[in-house]
């Protein structure tokens, strides 16, 4: 299942904490993969990368949650977190450590980041 990030909530400063309040909200659990996605309506590249996070998460969804981030909807949380690309993807692994990957990714890579 992925979730998503929009812009119902109020940007602070802390987004760091803001982003991990959302995943807590949304069932992410500690010691689980995190894949955020982000991405745009307009952006082709990320439609690519959509059907890429669907199938590693249907391989994975024991270990792996996954968040959409509008870019549009989400600037202040875009630029925090230094997203100066798309499509994006954020993959935290088990220690909660940040692993960028820009552009149209493979399944094996990003297999790679969530085993």
């Amino acid at each position: 299942m992925e979730h998503r990030i929009e812009s119902d909530l109020n940007v602070s400063k802390q987004e760091t904490e803001r982003l991990y309040a959302l995943l807590a909200n949304a069932g992410y659990q500690i010691g689980q993969f995190v894949i955020v996605r982000f991405w745009a309506p307009w952006c082709s590249s990320c439609r690519a990368n959509e059907v890429t996070v669907k199938s590693v998460l249907n391989q994975k969804a024991d270990i792996c949650t996954a968040f959409k981030v509008n870019v549009d909807r989400e600037p202040e949380l875009t630029r925090h977190l230094n997203v100066q690309y798309l499509p994006e993807l954020i993959i935290f692994d088990r220690e909660g450590k940040a692993h960028h990957l820009t552009g149209e990714v493979t399944e094996q890579v990003m297999l790679s980041h969530v085993s």
